[in-house]
């Protein structure tokens, strides 16, 4: 939850699935998207 905290950028692996979730779903609850685009788009992909 370092994005609530601030946390701008951070260095990830974008093909570890399980951190991307994590970082979509933590997006989703802080309500970074207005509309959960990236959330519906990555649930409609599994």
């Amino acid at each position: 939850m370092a994005i609530a905290q601030g946390l701008d950028a951070a260095i990830l692996d974008p093909l570890d699935n399980d951190l991307m979730d994590a970082l979509i779903t933590s997006e989703l609850i802080l309500n970074k998207n207005i509309y959960c685009d990236s959330f519906l788009s990555a649930y409609r992909k599994k």
